[in-house]
């Protein structure tokens, strides 16, 4: 003889972790024209928490200090003059918390090209 029984439970709720990666440190490196402005987008993970960026501009090319928005985009002024072609500032941004990684940092090295110079395209005389 068969019998057939209705089980039910109970919802339950279990806690658990889900461990973060390590994520090797990023670099980057923009080209701009003394002068310009830029905004480069780190392309963050929503909810990623950055802490103070950190500026070396010892050949003082940067004009006014750079900005990261919440969305992760890195906005920054060059100073006009032509004596800075080939000198650059490294920006390090520092985060501190996201979803899937433990803490890592992006390394930005703006480096300062020609006017007519902006990626992907520069522009030479003599063409």
């Amino acid at each position: 003889m068969t019998s057939r029984h209705v089980y039910t439970w109970d919802s339950l709720e279990v806690p658990f972790t889900i461990n973060k990666l390590a994520k090797a440190d990023e670099k980057i490196e923009i080209k701009n024209g003394y002068g310009n402005s830029g905004a480069y987008d780190l392309k963050l993970q929503e909810g990623t928490k950055t802490g103070t960026l950190v500026v070396k501009d010892t050949d003082q090319v940067l004009s006014g200090v750079p900005s990261l928005t919440e969305a992760g985009v890195l906005s920054y002024t060059l100073v006009n003059d032509s004596k800075n072609k080939d000198k650059q500032a490294v920006i390090t941004i520092p985060v501190m918390e996201s979803v899937n990684y433990l803490p890592y940092s992006i390394e930005v090295t703006i480096l300062v090209v020609d006017q007519t110079c902006a990626l992907p395209i520069c522009l030479t005389s003599g063409l």
